[in-house]
């Protein structure tokens, strides 16, 4: 059933009609249920002269159909029993974690199949094909689903960290960004329980260090297409499982498991690849064998596999194509080569036919019919220090490829011939993003094109309590058409799905109907899905202290009390001569672990009484952890006594105790710590409001440490706060690049800068995506109706963040001459929330 968000959706592309620009000089298909990319790059649309079937999925609605990222939003929200946006984005977010395993270090990988990068950046590639990805592309999967499904995301990054900003409408009617975490598993509900918090938030309302963030850029819509095509004769088996021939193994179960229960892998627990098998086996005695030929065959005798005339070579070319990536290839032949002369050769091609190298040739020779096993495959290791292999010439690493089979025969065309030929192509797929059964009622649907004449065999493999090995084979002569598997069992884990095989065959007649039916079997309530929540990371990552079982203010005072006392004597004794420094810095860990204790409790109940421990905390500890919740818990103790603490603390830090011990992948020493606890004292100004710290914040930026390692976060701030003593270093950073600049350009606009609108528009011109998108916003505030032209352009982007901007800014700057050009994208924009910001630059442009 379709939400209704894919509802409206369907109504809109239904009456805009026409193709929609994914950036200029490209186009994105609008035709509901899909959303992608205007172009099949992987596999490739072709497979040979005349298919049987094409446009084939198969799919269970007991689980997400993975072919595309909007009907796995909505099947995902289905399953999930979701009714609110808040459950839906949760469902999305629990339903890509059961799909991806923990990495072992390496992203997917191909430097094969992709020639400008080998780093995968494919959503449909990354659920299908390897379920498992960095956080950066886990949290672009998930951003990709979100907007697939009509709605904004984002994907986060902090530091060396990625996570997914998912936009939707709060219980109280706001829209926000929530902060999900789709690697390690996380999110965190905001101070008052009742939704989920923003990355600004995650500081502001709590003390989880993001405050370093970046929005960073968009992966384009899928170009990979999970579709399946068949010629007669053609099939693919998927095992839940594999068969020891990875393309690339790379998934880590031992740290899956600290970041994914096993109950929500269900009975497939061994989190690794899985296999599949195409097989196809010509039969040139069947004139239709020649409809699954790349072309026409030359030189080749009528009705088999044998060259028409010694002393002429004889080829014939098939084209392979499969969306999932190929891992091994071996080509079966029954086959006669009498004299040592005679010629029977493989060759592949990776350009469609335009270059061929051979990778295979019978050597032995054999009067009567021999069994042979060529093996085509050369195979490389696939590490993410790969740089693309453009001339690595085998299937092994593809999507699409074609082999071409020479025959010469030396004297008579009887001592060079192949009587039999089976291609078996082993492909690697995800498990997870198979249709598997589960106990019940299964509801199989079949979608593509299936020509007159052809039909689609689809059999199901599975064992459950009623047996080993049950089986369903349904054969389907029209789709779509949906089809009913029961399976036995009480729970998840009791139904084990084995294979699922689709095969092209000849019609019958006889329609749609099912051949082989599982013996029937009680249908039991299942138990419900646990909640989502206790599917979070494990080591009690994202989880608030519970406000009921907070000890009393004095209590807590006293505790961190008693641990400064001990930091006060650790100090002293550092500068002893005969100080044991191990055992000190176990003691003053041991004081900070016991500080940090007490501000979990105070940053959700928010003692003032405690606000004098916690002001000396954020002096006297050196602990970068305690210091920066020390900071926050006095922000929410008393928020205006916290303001002099902490602009003091920003502009003073010599009055402040730092700790030089480096941290990974952050601050190397005291001044670099100073620069990041300003970015943390800075996100709490721009919450409360706070103009006296732009000074401070300046100072940090002009320190050398903050402009090198925090500009960006600093000068997002001096956006939101806007103050004109932060104009020089405004335009200073327009004069940069990256989001420094971008940055710059909102915080230019908050201050009315307009001295700074050629700077702008030179960003607005770039490449760099956000600093056009950001420019845009600005040039609107600043009312620079001079790039009013270029924002009209922007309205027809693939990026619908550039569109939006270019709507809202168009509108600000009450531009009259752009109505027609935002009422024309607004005709045709398919992204409600881009529709709303055209909607208000209609009515003020009238």
């Amino acid at each position: 059933m379709r939400t209704q968000t894919g509802i409206f959706l369907a109504l809109i592309m239904a009456t805009a009609g026409g193709a929609f620009a994914q950036g200029e000089g490209s186009t994105l298909t609008r035709d509901y249920p899909y959303w992608r990319g205007s172009h099949e790059k992987t596999p490739g649309p072709f497979l040979c002269v005349k298919p049987d079937a094409t446009g084939v999925t198969v799919a269970c609605d007991r689980w997400p159909d993975a072919s595309d990222l909007r009907r796995f939003a909505e099947d995902a929200a289905r399953l999930s029993g979701a009714k609110t946006e808040e459950e839906k984005a949760l469902a999305v977010w629990r339903w890509t974690r059961r799909f991806k395993v923990h990495t072992d270090g390496n992203p997917p990988w191909e430097p094969i199949a992709q020639t400008k990068t080998s780093y995968v950046t494919d959503p449909l590639k990354v659920l299908n094909v390897y379920g498992s990805h960095f956080c950066g592309g886990l949290s672009r999967v998930i951003e990709l689903i979100w907007r697939g499904a009509g709605y904004r995301a984002d994907r986060i990054h902090c530091g060396s960290h990625s996570m997914a900003e998912l936009y939707y409408k709060d219980f109280d009617g706001v829209v926000r960004p929530h902060l999900m975490d789709t690697n390690f598993g996380g999110y965190m509900y905001h101070s008052s329980r009742k939704r989920l918090m923003t990355v600004d938030e995650y500081d502001t309302d709590y003390a989880g260090g993001k405050i370093s963030w970046i929005h960073n850029y968009h992966w384009p819509w899928p170009t990979h297409r999970l579709e399946l095509s068949f010629r007669k004769g053609e099939k693919l088996e998927r095992i839940w499982g594999n068969r020891g021939k990875p393309y690339q193994s790379h998934m880590d179960p031992k740290r899956d498991n600290r970041r994914t229960p096993l109950f929500e892998r269900g009975p497939y627990t061994t989190r690794t690849y899985g296999n599949g098998l195409w097989t196809y086996s010509p039969n040139p005695t069947d004139s239709a064998w020649l409809d699954g030929l790349a072309e026409p065959p030359r030189g080749l005798a009528a009705g088999r596999f044998a060259p028409a005339a010694a002393g002429r070579a004889a080829t014939v070319i098939w084209h392979f194509r499969t969306p999932y990536i190929a891992s091994d290839m071996e080509v079966a032949m029954k086959a006669v080569r009498k004299n040592k002369d005679d010629v029977i050769r493989l060759h592949v091609s990776i350009d469609d036919g335009k270059t061929w190298k051979k990778l295979w040739e019978m050597k032995q020779t054999a009067g009567e019919p021999v069994d042979i096993k060529a093996a085509v495959c050369p195979k490389v290791k696939i590490l993410k220090s790969q740089k693309p292999l453009r001339d690595f010439a085998s299937p092994f690493g593809r999507y699409a490829f074609r082999l071409k089979l020479e025959m010469l025969a030396k004297e008579r065309v009887e001592d060079c011939r192949i009587d039999a030929i089976t291609f078996k192509t082993t492909v690697q797929q995800n498990i997870y993003a198979l249709p598997q059964l589960q106990p019940g009622r299964n509801r199989i649907t079949v979608r593509g094109k299936i020509e007159k004449g052809a039909a689609l065999k689809i059999t199901y493999v599975w064992d459950d309590p009623a047996g080993k090995d049950r089986r369903n084979v349904t054969i389907v002569e029209k789709a779509p058409w949906t089809y009913e598997i029961i399976a036995a069992g009480k729970r998840w884990k009791d139904c084990v799905c084995k294979s699922i095989t689709i095969e092209a065959i000849p019609a019958s007649g006889k329609g749609n109907r099912t051949e082989v039916k599982e013996t029937p079997s009680t249908i039991h309530k299942l138990p419900a899905m646990k909640h989502v929540k206790y599917t979070r990371g494990r080591r009690g990552w994202w989880l608030r202290a519970n406000p009921a079982k907070s000890p009393p203010a004095a209590e807590l005072v006293r505790k961190i009390e008693s641990a400064l006392a001990e930091l006060e004597k650790v100090e002293a004794e550092k500068k002893k001569p005969e100080a044991d420094k191990a055992e000190l810095a176990k003691r003053e860990g041991a004081a900070n672990g016991s500080i940090s204790g007490a501000l979990k409790y105070l940053l959700e109940v928010r003692y003032p009484e405690a606000f004098d421990a916690v002001k000396r905390t954020v002096y006297l500890s050196r602990s970068t952890h305690t210091k920066r919740v020390a900071m926050v818990a006095l922000f929410l103790c008393n928020r205006e006594k916290a303001k002099a603490v902490l602009i003091d603390v920003l502009e003073n830090p010599a009055k402040v105790a730092w700790t030089e011990v480096p941290v990974k992948k952050g601050p190397k020493n005291a001044d670099q710590h100073w620069a990041y606890a300003a970015v943390n004292i800075a996100v709490l100004a721009k919450k409360a409001g706070w103009k006296e710290a732009v000074p401070g914040l300046v100072k940090v930026l002009e320190s050398g440490y903050g402009r090198k390692h925090v500009p960006h976060a600093i000068m997002r701030v001096l956006a939101a706060i806007g103050d004109r003593r932060a104009v020089e270093i405004i335009r200073a950073a327009l004069k940069s690049r990256g989001y420094f600049a971008a940055y710059a350009a909102l915080a230019a606009a908050r201050v009315g800068d307009r001295e700074s609108i050629g700077a702008i528009r030179k960003l607005l011109a770039g490449k760099f995506a956000r600093g056009r998108e950001y420019a845009a916003i600005a040039l609107g505030r600043l009312k620079d109706t001079g790039s009013a032209a270029t924002l009209r352009k922007m309205l027809t982007h693939g990026d619908e963040n550039l569109r939006a901007a270019a709507a809202e800014s168009l509108g600000e700057m009450a531009d009259a001459g752009s109505l027609d050009a935002v009422r024309t994208a607004l005709a045709a924009e398919p992204l409600p929330w881009v529709r709303e910001k055209m909607e208000t630059a209609v009515s003020r442009l009238r």
